[in-house]
């Protein structure tokens, strides 16, 4: 990796592919966000892709490694659920009999379990690789240059308070008819601090520490892997199902949250 591959972006198109393949992937795709709903794409687009950019340039920018990445994809995840969406912090919108679902300490453990796992794999790793697959000549470099990156940070918080504002305070007391959660001083103080410790761990002076190259492993047999792969999706369903809770929806309830969570 030269220093000029880094320092000189040529076009925009590999930065726009992957700010649009972020929500894409994570949430068109899956039928999140449908077709009925595509309005909050552009939001989707400045906040999921936004923050999927800015993390590949800090790890191109400083020629970071995957765990790197790993930490500030979760720290974004976080950001997500606890900040701007709250949606592993507030009561959610499904009930089992009347009771909330999966919840304690204030938190949809379950819940954030899922989101945590999913949003660092199809909003960051996933999007990253597939737009660096389509442009291999330029998988070394930052796609950025200094405006686009503030370019890019103003989007991203315009699209975060617009997500906060959509999902917070419209789409919960009107969709779904309950009521407008602020969730406490504490918890936000802790994911504040969470986000700031994945940050520093990621960025910090300690950050070459995460590079270092290891010995390579010697791969497990075809029967291992396959039955790996077997039983990992099989808990990521049940983790899915449980995180949900889809059995207790009606039909028209499941439809409002496909149309509105994103």
């Amino acid at each position: 990796m030269t220093t000029s591959s880094i320092s000189r972006p040529s076009g925009p198109a590999p930065a726009i592919m992957l700010m649009l393949l972020a929500p894409l992937l994570a949430e068109v795709l899956p039928g999140a966000t449908r077709l009925s709903a595509l309005f909050v794409v552009p939001i989707q687009i400045c906040a999921w892709g936004g923050g999927a950019l800015m993390i590949r340039y800090a790890v191109k920018r400083w020629r970071l490694g995957w765990r790197n990445m790993l930490l500030l994809a979760m720290a974004l995840s976080i950001a997500e659920e606890c900040l701007i969406q709250q949606t592993s912090l507030a009561p959610m919108v499904l009930y089992i009999k009347g009771e909330a679902y999966a919840r304690a300490f204030g938190v949809n453990y379950v819940y954030f379990l899922w989101a945590l796992a999913y949003e660092t794999v199809f909003v960051v790793f996933l999007p990253v690789v597939l737009v660096e697959l389509i442009f291999p000549q330029r998988r070394d470099q930052l796609w950025l240059g200094r405006g686009g990156l503030m370019t890019v940070m103003i989007l991203f918080v315009i699209g975060s308070m617009m997500a906060w504002y959509s999902w917070t305070q419209i789409a919960r007391p009107n969709v779904f008819h309950v009521p407008v959660y602020n969730p406490p001083v504490v918890a936000v103080v802790i994911a504040v601090a969470a986000i700031s410790g994945l940050l520093f761990a990621a960025l910090g002076p300690w950050r070459a520490k995460l590079t270092s190259p290891v010995a390579p492993l010697q791969p497990p047999s075809a029967w291992v892997v396959g039955a790996s792969g077997f039983l990992w999706a099989v808990l990521w369903y049940g983790l899915v199902l449980l995180g949900s809770a889809l059995n207790p929806l009606s039909r028209r309830r499941l439809r409002l949250l496909q149309a509105w969570e994103w």
